[in-house]
């Protein structure tokens, strides 16, 4: 998943922070639970643009789930999806009932330079041009219609909704074992690197001197080599 789009939100929810419809005009009015750091993988297309959820923490029959999470205040929603599907996403904040809606709609395609072309072409002598730009109204006429096809073009984006609460209100908590995992590889290379660069110098020192020639030559040439690209660079 390439492209991300986040809300973050406190709980209890005071109030409604939009104006709902009525679910049952939804082409999906059917809701998701969603559970506490539970991934949703779902699909959103041209005949079903939105879906809506329901956050399951809130319900009553969730008690021991409430339980869990009673010492978070402040929770995220993340949507990811696939770079390879270029989709505008917009999540709602959760009304009172803890419902929202995820919807979605395909980015505009790239737009059709035909009329700039035509335009240019007539200051252009017709030898100079390549063919594309010589096709009489039949091809322009057949591009423009590939073009209004392409608009129409129906789309289908998978997404992976996760509800989470937030570790100091700024970091998602299944964000947290990729970080510990930063911190300790951190700290590992910073002990380690200085033995290594020590280790090296030793093996170079005890090295005969008729060994240690063509690295010193090497070395030198290509800080040479760096200097001089430098030079010509400034």
């Amino acid at each position: 998943m390439a492209d991300t789009e986040i809300i973050n939100f406190q709980l209890p929810l005071l109030s409604s922070r939009t104006v709902r419809g009525d679910l049952s005009s939804s082409p999906t009015s059917h809701l998701i639970h969603l559970h506490p750091s539970q991934p949703i993988i779902t699909n959103l297309n041209t005949s079903s643009p939105s879906q809506d959820f329901a956050l399951a923490l809130l319900y009553n029959s969730h008690t021991d789930l409430k339980h869990n999470y009673d010492g978070y205040t402040t929770w995220t929603i993340r949507v990811s999806w696939p770079g390879s599907s270029p989709t505008k996403i917009k999540i709602t904040h959760p009304d009172q009932e803890g419902h929202f809606t995820i919807s979605a709609q395909p980015l505009s395609p790239r737009m059709d330079h035909s009329f700039f072309f035509r335009a240019v072409s007539q200051h252009i002598p017709s030898s100079c041009l390549p063919f594309s730009l010589t096709d009489g109204v039949d091809q322009v006429n057949n591009r423009r219609s590939k073009l209004t096809a392409h608009l129409t073009e129906e789309f289908n984006t998978p997404i992976q909704v996760i509800f989470e609460p937030s570790i100091l209100g700024l970091i998602p908590r299944t964000t947290l074992p990729t970080i510990g995992l930063i911190i300790i590889s951190i700290t590992v290379v910073s002990f380690i690197a200085p033995y290594i660069i020590t280790f090296i110098e030793c093996t170079l020192n005890g090295l005969p001197r008729s060994a240690k020639r063509p690295i010193a030559s090497y070395l030198t040439n290509a800080r040479t080599e760096t200097k001089t690209k430098i030079k010509k660079n400034l």
